[in-house]
C-alpha cells in the first residue's frame, strides 16, 4: 500500500493544541521556512489476494521508515520545496510464495523535492547524484505534500478531540479533504484521543480505503496509533496495521 495513503489517514498529526477542560483541538498551523520534522513510521498488512486462474495467495508487507523533512520555501498555505532526508527505510514483501526483504533505495540519502505548476521534481540534495524513477515515485509518496493546501488538516482544526470519545469523519469531508488517491478512497475514518501527558498526545485511529491497484479490487481496513508532540504539533511516531483482501 501506497505511503501516501495512509499518512493522509494520520494527518490529524497537524497543530494539536491543548485546552484546559475543552478537550484537544487542532487549530490549523500554517507551514514556515526552516520548519524541521522527524518522524518514525511503520506498517503492516496482513492477508489474501484471490488471483483468477490461480486461486487464493497470502500477501504480508511490512514498511519501516524514519526520515527527516525540512521546509526550504512556502508560498502561502504550500511548502513548496523541502529537503528529505531518509535515515533508514526497510520493507518486507511476501506474496505468490516469494519474499522480498531488504532497504529501499533511499536509505540513508537525502532529496530536495521541489513543487512546479501542475508537476514535483526530484533531486539528490548534493546537487549531483542521479535519482532513478523508482527513488522519485517513494520520495515523493514520504512527500506528498508539497505544493498542496492542506484542506485535510483545515478541516480537522473544526474538530473537538475528548479523551475515549471517538470523531469520525462524514463522507462530505472525506471526499473534500482526502478525495481518491493512486485509485484508493478512504471510508470509515475515526480518531480516538487515548492519552496525554502535557508533551505528547497518542490517538488511536481506524479507516477503511478501497479501490483498484494493479488491475486488483483491493479493500484495507487499517487501526493504529500516532504519537503527537504537542509543543511543536507535529507527528513522532506512526504504528499502522491492516488486513487487506484483494481479487481480481
Amino acid at each position: 500500500m501506497k505511503k501516501s495513503l495512509v499518512v493522509a489517514l494520520v494527518v490529524v498529526a497537524t497543530g494539536v493544541r491543548a485546552y484546559a477542560g475543552a478537550g484537544l483541538k487542532i487549530p490549523y498551523v500554517a507551514p514556515t521556512q526552516g520548519l524541521v520534522k522527524t518522524e518514525t513510521a511503520e506498517e503492516k498488512l496482513d492477508g489474501t489476494l484471490t488471483i483468477e486462474g490461480a486461486g487464493k495467495a497470502p500477501l504480508v508487507q511490512i514498511l519501516k521508515e524514519t526520515f527527516t523533512e525540512e521546509v526550504v520555501t512556502v508560498d502561502g498555505d504550500k511548502v513548496t520545496k523541502e529537503k528529505v532526508s531518509v535515515a533508514s527505510a526497510h520493507s518486507t514483501v511476501e506474496a505468490m510464495g516469494q519474499k522480498k526483504d531488504g532497504d529501499l533505495p533511499i536509505a540513508g540519502k537525502s532529496y530536495v523535492v521541489t513543487a512546479d505548476i501542475g508537476s514535483v521534481s526530484v533531486a539528490a540534495a548534493d546537487g549531483k547524484s542521479p535519482v532513478d524513477p523508482g527513488e522519485q515515485k517513494l520520495i515523493i509518496q514520504l512527500s506528498n505534500g508539497v505544493g498542496k493546501s492542506d484542506t485535510f488538516g483545515k478541516m480537522m482544526s473544526t474538530k473537538t478531540f475528548v479523551k475515549g470519545k471517538k470523531v469520525t469523519l462524514t463522507p462530505e469531508e472525506l471526499a473534500s479533504a482526502m478525495g481518491t488517491q493512486e485509485g484508493m478512497t478512504a471510508s470509515d475514518v475515526s480518531f480516538t484521543l487515548t492519552s496525554q501527558d502535557g508533551k505528547t498526545a497518542t490517538f488511536a485511529l481506524v479507516g477503511t480505503l478501497k479501490g483498484s491497484q494493479n488491475g486488483m479490487d483491493v479493500t484495507i481496513k487499517l487501526k493504529g496509533t500516532a504519537k503527537i508532540d504537542i509543543a511543536t504539533s507535529r507527528p513522532l511516531d506512526m504504528n499502522m496495521t491492516g488486513t487487506v483482501k484483494g481479487s481480481g
